[in-house]
């Protein structure tokens, strides 16, 4: 469901969804005027009022100042990926290498690691036959891949899309690798070490 809301400017009604609602206020062309949203950055209609045009102030005239959303900066993403089927592996590998390749993510070769083995041995049947056993084996296969100077909403779009289309009976883990800037308290002790190295250096070289 889309709400719309309307507005009357100069005899001229203008239906404009919610989400793209901001300052209307009129540019100057010839030879009439055009009416335009400031927040949504392009011409909702055009068109030439019979009246006289509404005087336009400076407040109107200022766009709106949205608060600044600082994205995430990751140095590295590593997806570890454990599967029983090799062939499932090598092929969801290349996917991710294909996805990597399309978005211009700077990622490293996969990395195959070495599979493990593990098994068990248990009696053919429930409670007797001691003689009669059976083994089971599970093969487990890991694969790494590593990228590298992204952002956060990048690895979102990348991690939300592969892990979509990841293959069942495959495991998965994500670590990521954030740039954060120092704490205050950390800040002022770094500024006052590097002030007091500063200080004693010229009485060093006398």
């Amino acid at each position: 469901m889309s709400f719309l809301k309307c507005y009357s400017v100069s005899n001229c009604i203008f239906r404009i969804p919610l989400r793209q609602i901001g300052i209307i206020c009129p540019i100057l062309t010839e030879p009439g005027h055009r009416w335009s949203i400031l927040r949504a950055q392009y011409l909702s209609s055009s068109s030439t009022p019979t009246s006289s045009p509404l005087p336009v102030t400076n407040d109107a005239a200022l766009p709106l100042k949205e608060n600044a959303v600082h994205d995430r900066l990751i140095w590295k993403l590593e997806v570890h990926c454990e599967g029983h089927e090799k062939s499932v592996l090598e092929s969801y590998s290349r996917f991710m290498a294909m996805t990597c390749a399309h978005l211009g993510i700077n990622a490293q070769p996969v990395q195959f690691g070495t599979p493990t083995h593990e098994r068990l041995t248990l009696l053919k049947s429930i409670h007797i036959h001691g003689k009669h056993r059976v083994q089971y084996e599970m093969q487990t296969y890991p694969m790494t891949l590593t990228l590298h100077h992204l952002t956060g909403s990048t690895a979102d779009t990348f991690l939300e899309y592969t892990q979509r289309m990841c293959p069942e009976g495959m495991a998965m883990r994500v670590t990521e690798h954030q740039l954060r800037q120092f704490p205050t308290a950390t800040m002022h002790v770094l500024r006052d070490a590097r002030a007091t190295r500063s200080s004693e250096q010229p009485s060093l070289h006398r």
